[in-house]
């Protein structure tokens, strides 16, 4: 493997692949491919263009191509005959025993080595200039003829019959390469220009490879293209906060700890959104919903009082926060830093989609100003700091603020597996300053039927910081706390020292 690392690498720097290839390079292909079907779906609408364009799925594409069309990309990228040499006889060698058998495979590239993407990509090269590159359609005084994110491709071209001979000829060079078109994936879709009333259509043309249709979208028909959903007008508002709700309400209903129900939320159902969230069309009232939506299920999960900070469940755990994610910040400042990244891209591909105005309505929506507690915000660590600044500036917070705390004390947050679920609940609301007591109840112009002053008769008012540390009736505890705190420190150094006083 670090050989091949070496090799791709040195690969990388000599070597190109098709503008219109956008995956495994260093660049953010996702975001490009996206953009790109966009502009050009938007201009066949903007500009009452023709368009036709198939999405083609390859059955297994990386576990069926044949090896001797990897070899031969190999010399068709130019590589030196010593490394070809060393594909082919890597290649051509290797083997698998299975229950005493030897089998050599003949088809497929190699899974988890480093050389397999670029290797890939060659066949893919091979594919793409098999299939007619020099019919396509018009995207701004270049021709766009197919869009390539690995095997997941879109062929494009002015209307019905060129891309008819498009899929003729790719479904030709996959059969010759030992790969096959998966027709029951792919579909294709027609735009139609009605020059009289300036308008387009989206015909019902039937297209076929070999014996078998692919299906033809209709208006209400998507697509899904790199995990975002398209129809023939272009990107999809999907309805994210319905999507939430059911992984919210799924989360509750399975038999899991609260910790744990948090766990998933942070570190698995987030995630999974983000990428929907930050190249699609989400808009920021459908992000401030979902914020909204989570705070609710989360209070339900760890039963916090409804006035809980929001700063104390978004603020960093090192900082006495929960550590949750904030979409309506996370989401516009990823979607800031991909489009600068790709806007500033020396990339050909970059022209096609940079100054249409669905790309310009998609940076302005990122570039609008974002404000935690009046505070504008323009990265990922300032909104971090503006969140731990709003929870020391709570009445509920102000104590959590502590430059000296040892990390160490922020553990049992991060990892509660030791400590029982109404343990962890209780932790979780003593750390918030959230416990019941009258001074918190007299909040807001409440007046608690007993007033606020304690109930042990200490002349002073009824404060979580009070009872932990100068009321009567816990003293016995805290000195108990003490001493077992004492214990437990000398037990430790006992092991340690020979003398402990």
């Amino acid at each position: 493997r670090i050989l091949h690392k070496i090799l791709v690498g040195r690969w990388s720097r000599s070597h190109s692949f098709a503008d219109l290839q956008v995956a495994f390079q260093k660049r953010d292909g996702c975001c490009e491919a996206s953009e790109i079907l966009q502009a050009v779906l938007r201009r066949a609408h903007e500009k009452t263009r023709g368009l036709a364009a198939a999405f083609v799925d390859i059955s297994k594409a990386f576990d069926t191509v044949a090896t001797s069309t990897i070899v031969r990309n190999a010399v068709a990228q130019g590589l030196p005959p010593p490394l070809v040499e060393y594909i082919s006889h890597m290649y051509g060698t290797s083997s698998v025993l299975i229950e005493q058998e030897t089998v050599r495979p003949g088809r497929g590239v190699r899974q988890g080595d480093p050389l397999s993407p670029l290797l890939f990509l060659s066949v893919m090269d091979e594919m793409l200039k098999s299939s007619l590159p020099e019919v396509g359609f018009d995207q701004g005084g270049r021709l766009v003829d197919a869009l390539a994110y690995a095997d997941d491709l879109v062929l494009f071209a002015e209307d019905e019959s060129r891309l008819r001979d498009k899929l003729e000829a790719l479904n030709s060079a996959l059969q010759a390469a030992g790969m096959s078109l998966n027709a029951s994936k792919s579909c294709t879709l027609t735009i139609v220009p009605d020059g009289k009333r300036k308008r387009v259509i989206l015909a019902p043309t039937q297209y076929s490879v070999g014996d078998t249709r692919l299906r033809t979208l209709d208006v209400e028909d998507r697509v899904k293209y790199l995990g975002l959903e398209f129809n023939w007008k272009g990107k999809v508002r999907v309805r994210h906060t319905g999507i939430l709700e059911k992984y919210l309400i799924e989360v509750t209903r399975a038999p899991l700890k609260p910790y744990q129900r948090l766990n998933v939320l942070k570190q698995h159902l987030v995630p999974k959104l983000l990428h929907q969230l930050v190249l699609g069309a989400a808009h920021r009232n459908t992000l401030a919903s979902m914020d909204k939506m989570i705070r609710q299920f989360v209070r339900g999960w760890l039963r916090l009082p409804t006035d809980v900070p929001v700063a104390y469940l978004y603020a960093k755990i090192s900082d006495g926060g929960l550590g949750l994610l904030c979409l309506a910040t996370l989401v516009p400042l990823a979607q800031r830093k991909r489009t600068e990244k790709v806007a500033s891209s020396s990339a050909a591909t970059a022209v096609l989609f940079k100054d249409t105005p669905c790309f310009k309505q998609f940076v302005a929506r990122a570039n609008m100003g974002i404000r935690i507690g009046g505070e504008a915000v323009c990265s990922k660590e300032e909104a971090s700091q503006a969140w731990s600044e709003q929870l020391w500036k709570s009445h509920d917070g102000k104590a959590l603020r502590g430059e000296s705390v040892d990390p160490i004390s922020h553990d049992w947050v991060r990892d509660p597996t030791r400590l029982p679920g109404k343990v962890f609940l209780r932790g979780i609301k003593l750390r918030g300053g959230l416990l019941p007591t009258r001074t918190r109840a007299s909040r807001g112009g409440r007046t608690p039927a007993h007033g606020v002053m304690c109930k042990g008769g200490c002349g002073h008012p009824e404060s979580i910081d009070h009872i932990l540390q100068s009321c009567q009736l816990t003293h016995d505890v805290r000195c108990e706390r003490h001493n077992r705190a004492l214990r437990k420190i000398n037990k430790v150094l006992s092991k340690k020292c020979e003398k402990v006083w």
